[in-house]
């Protein structure tokens, strides 16, 4: 982002180091008065979020909302959100498959909350910063969780609330994917400090029915 040119009155936001709600209003009624309107208001945005490093607490909601509404409600297919804005939004929020950044992150889970149907490679990269977090403690979702080996009540409840959002598309299995990527958080994951509710979890992807396993997670 360090090429990146922002526009007057973004360049004066864009430089300082606590982002308020003034700059939030400023962007509202004159950088982004119609909200988001392309990919490089996005680009922008996200400029901006990487480069303060304070933010008042309004940012992410804002942050979250407006991409929110671009890519869900004013890019084609207008209100569904196919594999085509998935690789979007994996394309512009992550560097490797890495979410950097809680308003992300938050913007991801909204996405997957949001839509009618969400697309199974985007359930898969929600559940896959789990892995990341435990592989190499970096990224977002690392940064939000209480440090831990193995599988703790953070990752459960983070875990439940994706897969809560993929049931709510009225798919009541586990697709494939996301299977894989479960069974590749528990490779990486110290077995001993594993909660309960984990290893219910992958006992079942594990059997005989394991196709058939349920989106739900036992507490």
């Amino acid at each position: 982002m360090s090429e990146f040119r922002f526009s007057y009155p973004a360049c004066v936001i864009a430089g300082k180091s606590l982002l308020t709600a003034q700059d939030i209003a400023i962007l509202r009624t004159i950088a982004l008065p119609r909200g988001v309107q392309c990919e490089t208001d996005i680009v922008s945005l996200l400029a901006i979020n990487n480069s303060c490093r304070e933010k008042c607490p309004e940012w992410t909601d804002y942050f979250t909302a407006v991409i929110a509404d671009f890519v869900l409600n004013r890019l084609a297919p207008r209100g569904q959100l196919d594999d085509a804005k998935a690789g979007l939004v994996q394309r512009l929020f992550a560097t490797a498959g890495l979410i950097g950044s809680t308003e992300e992150l938050a913007l991801v889970l909204a996405l997957i909350e949001h839509a009618p149907r969400a697309p199974e490679s985007l359930i898969a990269f929600a559940l896959d910063q789990v892995r990341h977090a435990l592989q190499s403690g970096q990224g977002a979702y690392a940064d939000s969780r209480k440090a831990s080996a193995g599988i703790n009540a953070d990752d459960l409840a983070y875990i439940a609330r994706v897969l809560d959002a993929a049931s709510d598309d009225r798919r009541d299995t586990l697709s494939p994917l996301a299977a894989t990527v479960l069974m590749a958080i528990d490779s990486v994951a110290v077995s001993v400090f594993n909660h309960a509710g984990w290893s219910d979890l992958i006992y079942a992807l594990r059997g005989p029915q394991s196709a058939d396993a349920p989106c739900g997670i036992a507490a």
